[in-house]
Order: C-alpha cells, then sequence, then structure tokens
C-alpha cells in the first residue's frame, strides 16, 4: 500500500511537534508537509498530493474553516485539530473526518486517523474500479492519457474533444461513453456538452441567473458554462453555498 501523505497546519510549533510525535508510530504515514500560516497551507493543497489533513482553526492571517472550504472539492480529507469547540458544526458541515481539541490524547488521535484511513482506502478502491490510462485519437495516432490529465471535455457537432495537459485530443464515442471511464468524485458536468475536471478549474465567474462561467487551467482564454440544469450539483461538490 503507498503510504498516506499527510500535511499538519498549525501556527504553533509544539502543536505540530505533538501531533507529529503522536502519529510517528503509524508506519502508514508519511507526515510530508507542515505549514504554519494560510498562505502556504494554500500552496501546499495546491501543488502537493496530500491524503490527509491535520488543521488548526485559528491561524495567524486566516482562519483553517477559510482553507476547509476553498478545497473542499479536493480529494483531501480533513481533521480538525484546535483548541475551541465552537466550530465543530461548522467543520462537520465541511464533511471532515474529525474533530480534535487541544490538548490531543493518543486515543483521539489515534480514533480520528483510523477513520480518515478507512475513507481514503475506499476512495482508493474506487479509483482501482476506472481505468487508468485511455486512449484518444490526434490525427491518425492513437495517445495514451491519464485521466487526471484531463481538463475538460466538450461535444461540437457530434465530435468529443479532450482539452488535456498535453493537448487537444478526439474520440469517436459520445460524451457520456468518455465520462463513463471517469471517476464521479472528480469529472462532473457542468453543461450538457461539457464534463469538466474539478482539479484543473482556474477562476468561476459569476454570470447570468445565478450562473457561472469557468476557466479551466491551461485554456484560460476559453469559458465553460455551467448551466443552471447542472448548477446545484456544481456547487455542492464545490461547497458553494
Amino acid at each position: 500500500m503507498d503510504k498516506i501523505k499527510v500535511a499538519i497546519i498549525d501556527d504553533e510549533l509544539p502543536s505540530r511537534e505533538e501531533l507529529k510525535f503522536l502519529l510517528s508510530h503509524r508506519r502508514e504515514l508519511d507526515i510530508a508537509y507542515e505549514a504554519d500560516n494560510f498562505e502556504d497551507a494554500f500552496d501546499l493543497v495546491n501543488h502537493k498530493d496530500i491524503d490527509l489533513l491535520f488543521l488548526d482553526i485559528q491561524l495567524k492571517d486566516k482562519s483553517g474553516v477559510d482553507l476547509a472550504e476553498i478545497i473542499d472539492h479536493k480529494n483531501i480529507e480533513i481533521i480538525f485539530a484546535t483548541a475551541y469547540d465552537m466550530y465543530a458544526v461548522k467543520a462537520f458541515s465541511l464533511n471532515a473526518v474529525d474533530y480534535l481539541l487541544k490538548p490531543f490524547s493518543q486515543l483521539r488521535v489515534e480514533k480520528a486517523v483510523n477513520k480518515a484511513l478507512n475513507k481514503i482506502l475506499k476512495e482508493r478502491d474506487v479509483k482501482k474500479s476506472y481505468p487508468q490510462k485511455l486512449t484518444f485519437w490526434k490525427g491518425e495516432k492513437m495517445h495514451v492519457i491519464s485521466p487526471e490529465e484531463i481538463v475538460f471535455i466538450t461535444v461540437d457537432e457530434k465530435q468529443v474533444k479532450i482539452y488535456t495537459d498535453k493537448g487537444i485530443f478526439f474520440d469517436h464515442t459520445t460524451l457520456k461513453d468518455v465520462q463513463q471511464k471517469l471517476e464521479p468524485k472528480s469529472f462532473i458536468k457542468t453543461h450538457r456538452s461539457y464534463v469538466i475536471n474539478l482539479e484543473k478549474i482556474s477562476e468561476i465567474i459569476p454570470w447570468f441567473n445565478s450562473t457561472f462561467n469557468l476557466k479551466m487551467e491551461k485554456y484560460t482564454q476559453m469559458k465553460i458554462p455551467v448551466s443552471r440544469s447542472y448548477l446545484q450539483n456544481f456547487k455542492k461538490e464545490l461547497g458553494l453555498s
């Protein structure tokens, strides 16, 4: 089993050190990252592969809740670790795995970690049920693409176009056929003609009738519509009120 990548976000060094000590015997965990402020934490979750995040509520420059709201659509399990109990309801509304109060106890930390591992391993099993590689056409050649390289997919004049980190490819089936090969937690429909990778959203732009246009990584010159038919699910996946 690949190790679980862990990040600890807390503005107090003693708290970070205590958590690392309490987790040190868990061989399945890799305490890979830590940060003591919002900006560095935001950079970590956007540029590093993290499975589990221990997150303090009161950071020096901003709230840990704000960070959790921003990354709600990412496949990162969150355990809040804080001295304040008044944020528990909000934390669980963001699908936090657990809510640890300082000072930490070994028993509570173990319980929280076990809950998180159960969720992470189930997610990994789900991912295994979907193809790890896909093939699409460019010209007269077929190319092998990893799902995480896909930015968005659209259908134009009955031709499916797959926009990826490596360029634009084509498929001779249907948009529905391609979407069924992709993990539904990462790829959602925003319009009858568009499927997007939630991890690749660059900007969310408010539009008419409370809908949105999206700018996606690498293809920021294009605007991807979120139609009213798909708006509720889109907002749910991103934790938008």
